[in-house]
């Protein structure tokens, strides 16, 4: 009798996207425990992820490192996906780059999900650490996988990691991501578990009138500082773009200074509007800064100074 011939081309478990900026994870993380779990894997993942910085190497070095089976495309063309999956294949974003149009979604029926770092719904879209930050909602986060709809992060809600985070307001971007780390491994390990069994619950329904969505940020972009904008607000704003981000920034004359935290300043004096952005003091360990009335100050190692003027006094300079 003749055997049927095995397509090694068909995966069981299709990852689409890439690892975050300067982080190991996620998308190899799940990749290892499909891995351990014999569920044969491919990462879908575009160019831009590909030359993204990971912890210490870029996004392509690591993928060879690990001997991980990937392919870069261009688009979500349903074509392409038909070769490498059947009826039973998975497919999961995990910081996807392209949104899943009807014919994706219609071909691969109730098996695409997302993977969400943040809590839904109010916090989908992008950027979801530096909104929060901005907010100045550090009370609680969570993490999901979600089904995935033509709409953002809108889909029923399968698996959800909900943790407290510290109480204070001094939580960086990079604080977020060391908890978030924790928590998903938790969470991939029900999802690929659900895989295995090719069992999935029918998931919780979103209240949409509880939904916000807020766009993706970019540092070099939407990073610039205001120096009008009360003191609170710039020290959110300036930890809301810091590690792993590439910082807030602000200028003086033509150059670029990049600043990754500040320091609420104590001293009980007021300043005139005409005094924001001037720095007024500088001493062994900090800038002394005048913003919306107030002053911040800013540790040496957390502000960058391009190299041309590393050796300027910058006492009395104003930044803008």
């Amino acid at each position: 009798m003749k055997k049927n011939k095995v397509n090694n081309d068909i995966y069981e478990l299709i990852l689409v996207g890439g690892n975050r900026l300067k982080e190991d994870g996620p998308i190899t993380e799940i990749y290892q425990k499909a891995k351990i779990k014999k569920i044969k894997t491919l990462i879908i993942t575009d160019k831009n992820h590909l030359n993204k910085l990971c912890k210490n190497i870029i996004f392509e070095n690591v993928l060879k490192k690990l001997n991980i089976t990937y392919k870069v495309f261009t688009r979500l063309n349903i074509n392409n996906f038909k070769k490498i999956s059947n009826n039973n294949t998975i497919v999961l974003f995990l910081n996807c780059p392209w949104k899943a149009n009807k014919f994706f979604l219609e071909h691969f029926k109730n098996r695409v999900f997302n993977y969400h770092a943040a809590t839904l719904p109010d916090l989908r879209g992008a950027a979801n650490i530096s909104w929060k930050i901005l907010m100045k909602d550090n009370k609680s986060f969570s993490i999901n996988i979600h089904y995935v709809t033509q709409n953002y992060d809108d889909g029923r809600i399968i698996l959800d990691s909900r943790f407290k985070l510290n109480s204070k307001n001094k939580l960086l971007p990079v604080d977020y991501l060391n908890v978030i780390q924790k928590q998903e491994k938790i969470v991939f390990n029900k999802f690929i578990n659900f895989v295995k069994s090719k069992k999935f619950p029918k998931g919780k329904i979103q209240n949409e009138s509880m939904s916000f969505y807020w766009p993706r940020l970019n540092s070099e972009k939407n990073g610039k500082i205001n120096w009008d904008w009360k003191q609170e607000q710039i020290i959110l704003f300036i930890r809301a773009f810091s590690h792993p981000f590439d910082g807030a920034f602000t200028k003086f004359k033509n150059y670029k200074i990049k600043i990754y935290n500040c320091f609420k300043n104590t001293e009980n004096v007021k300043f005139h509007p005409y005094q924001n952005g001037l720095i007024y003091r500088i001493d062994k360990n900090y800038f002394y800064l005048v913003c919306g009335s107030d002053s911040i100050k800013i540790k040496k190692d957390d502000m960058i100074l391009p190299k041309d003027i590393e050796n300027i006094n910058m006492l009395g300079k104003r930044l803008c």
